[in-house]
């Protein structure tokens, strides 16, 4: 069994030296250089996934600029750094003044300077520490890939790698964005913008070579230099720097003396907050962390803020705690100044809601549209009488603001004097449902609820918008104004987005359509409201408001809970709304005394402009009863001409004058039955 056993061993082993000879044979004809070239191509594999990806993945500050580029406001960024979105161009100065002090062999170098680490490996052994980097600015960024890492030979190796590896990715250009991007400044100050605005309250652009200078220097030594302490060191590192430009031609010899009698930067200043409310109206867009540019312009709403806290600190104890306002432009549909609360409220009373975006009752905001709308469909006349006496339709029992009754009133002057009994009754005969139709094509989105659910109480409040919806659609009614041509075309559009991030401002997001109204009924309508009388107690801002081309309108909830008014000309719109974003109401609160004053002071800083040009084309002059403002009667002896929409509609004529049959002496009323037919005197008489 045992030389069986080892037979059958020497077998197996010769068989399976047989069968490797091809195997071993085959190995030795295999040429070095492809083993060489796969070491190769996994090293090439290795070296191209060898950075992170992405390379930054820090979080960024949401950055709200104006129109002209001015820095509106900042948040911070949710690790506590100010960090400014990543760059896409460095200013000239900066990359000067970073490759002078820095990396004078920028340009030339592929992400290593094997004389300055060479260098540098010999410094640190002599003097058995770290004394110098050697690292370029391209190793410095691969540094702030990862900044938590130790200051090693290891880490210093890998940092080499990974310069190597971006020098081959990028481009200078990009490289020195990604330092000026992510390089330390003191602090929680991360990246050029934020310094340069934290430090100097200025665009990285605007700053002078001596405060480029002074920010050029901190990366080096954030901690040790720090700005507002050991000011000698800094300076001393700046004015080095300042004399190195001089002597690389970059600067002549007069800026150089002007650069160093320069003041060092200060501790950080806190960054700008205008218009705050925007910065968490762009969390909710999806635009966190990024540059925002608004349609805002920046002296127009600083000074609007100004003027809007101001107000609240004079007559704080008349108003409600909360307030925003809108400016816009009626041509373009810009908005051009933004207070969603009042400046500086903060978290405090509610500061942080969004007054301008909130939904609040109307009030008698959508009186307008339903004069407009009835003048349009030829359901009324300008100066039609309508009632004004105590009415109850159901359980709905409405009042005027005044608790008093004018029994007749002509529907222009109704709608100035914001009267409410008369709206109702307008709205009962116009109908709730071709309301809701009309308020829907004008651009509202909030009436999404039945007829029924709304009723006649929709007129005075009875349903809720945002200051941003209303004021939007006063402006559109200008813009058909401004737009109308002979041939009937209307254009109308909302407001445009308040932030781009395109290059060119674009109508993307904007709703185009044809107005709803003609430009005859908006053109009286806003006659009607910038020209008939107020009531006595609106008096005062009727002569302040006949100095400026404005047709104004305010209003006010039930419960004083909401003071609205919103007025607009040729050129702008104003919205102001004043309550408290609790909901609960406000002693006196009123359109007229609450939010009117701030709304006039916001049109004293505007610009003046002509009034709206007459659609002559759209209106036809008709004539009519004076007292009744109806097509008059034989009877009617007092008549007058006014203008009415260009519409073939029949009115009814005057019901109100009667041919009544008198005594000789006029004082009795008589007929053919009881006094003599040739000595009646026949007279022409008014009876409501």
């Amino acid at each position: 069994m045992r030389v069986i056993g080892h037979e059958r061993l020497l077998l197996f082993t010769a068989a399976t030296r047989n069968a490797l000879l091809p195997l071993r044979d085959y190995v030795r004809r295999f040429p070095v250089r492809v083993v060489l070239f796969i070491l190769a191509l996994f090293a090439g594999i290795a070296f191209y996934y060898c950075l992170p990806s992405p390379l930054f993945n820090t979080p960024t500050c949401t950055v709200l600029y104006s129109r002209e580029g001015t820095l509106l406001a900042a948040s911070i960024a949710d690790d506590g750094q100010y960090r400014f979105p990543a760059l896409d161009s460095v200013p000239e100065k900066f990359a000067a003044c970073a490759i002078a002090y820095e990396d004078r062999y920028f340009y030339w170098h592929l992400g290593i300077n094997p004389v300055a680490l060479s260098s540098a490996f010999v410094s640190n052994l002599r003097a058995h520490r770290i004394v110098r980097g050697g690292s370029t600015l391209t190793m410095q960024v691969a540094r702030m890939l990862h900044p938590r890492a130790k200051r090693n030979y290891a880490n210093k190796l890998i940092e080499a790698l990974w310069a190597l590896r971006l020098e081959c990715s990028y481009t200078k250009h990009e490289i020195l964005a990604l330092y000026a991007s992510h390089a330390p400044f003191g602090g929680n100050v991360v990246g050029l913008d934020a310094a340069a605005w934290r430090y100097f309250q200025t665009a990285a652009d605007n700053l002078s070579w001596g405060q480029m200078a002074a920010l050029a220097v901190l990366p080096n030594a954030p901690s040790s230099i720090y700005p507002g302490r050991l000011s000698e060191a800094f300076r001393k590192k700046r004015d080095q720097l300042l004399r190195v430009l001089y002597e690389q031609g970059t600067i002549d010899a007069e800026t150089l003396e002007l650069s160093l009698l320069e003041p060092l930067p200060e501790p950080p200043s806190q960054l700008p907050q205008r218009a705050w409310q925007l910065v968490n109206h762009a969390y909710i867009d999806g635009l966190r962390g990024q540059n925002i540019h608004t349609t805002l312009a920046y002296d127009l709403q600083c000074e609007t803020e100004r003027l809007a806290e101001d107000y609240v600190s004079q007559y704080h104890t008349q108003l409600g705690r909360n307030i925003g306002v809108l400016v816009a432009d009626v041509e373009s549909g810009e908005v051009l100044a933004y207070v969603g609360n009042v400046p500086g409220l903060g978290q405090k009373r509610q500061g942080y809601v969004n007054t301008v975006t909130a939904k609040r009752s109307t009030g008698s905001i959508l009186k307008p549209f339903l004069y407009a709308g009835m003048l349009d469909d030829g359901l009324l006349l300008p100066n039609q009488l309508v009632p004004d006496l105590p009415v109850k339709i159901g359980t709905f029992a409405p009042e005027n603001a005044s608790h008093q009754f004018s029994g007749a009133v002509h529907a222009s002057q109704a709608l100035a004097r914001s009267l409410n009994i008369p709206s109702v009754h307008l709205l009962r005969e116009y109908g709730i449902d071709a309301f809701l139709n009309l308020l829907k094509k004008l651009g509202a989105t909030t009436f999404n609820k039945s007829a029924d659910y709304y009723g006649l109480p929709l007129i005075l409040g009875g349903a809720e918008s945002s200051l941003w919806e209303m004021s939007s659609i006063y402006a559109s009614m200008g813009r058909t104004l401004n737009h109308f041509v002979e041939e009937g075309n209307y254009y109308s559009a909302d407001f445009r987005p308040l932030h781009y991030n395109q290059a060119e401002r674009t109508d993307k997001g904007r709703v185009q359509r044809q107005s709803p109204l003609s430009a005859s009924a908006i053109y009286l309508t806003f006659k009607a409201l910038r020209e008939v009388g107020r009531p006595e107690e609106e008096v005062g801002w009727r002569y302040f408001s006949s100095t400026r081309a404005v047709a104004w309108k305010t209003g006010t909830s039930w419960g004083s809970r909401d003071a609205w008014a919103i007025g607009v000309n040729k050129r702008y719109v104003v919205g102001v709304w004043n309550g408290n974003a609790t909901g609960e109401g406000q002693p006196d609160l009123s359109g007229v005394k609450s939010a009117a004053p701030l709304m006039f002071r916001i049109w004293g800083i505007l610009p003046r402009c002509e009034w709206f040009a007459t659609p002559l084309d759209d209106l036809r002059r008709i004539e009519v009863c004076s007292r009744s403002g109806m097509p008059p009667t034989e009877v009617c002896t007092e008549r007058d001409t006014i203008f009415i929409p260009n519409r073939e509609y029949e009115y009814p004529p005057c019901p109100y004058h009667q041919l009544v049959h008198l005594d000789e002496t006029e004082h009795y009323r008589v007929n053919a039955t009881c006094y003599p037919l040739e000595k009646m005197h026949h007279r022409s008489w008014f009876v409501l």
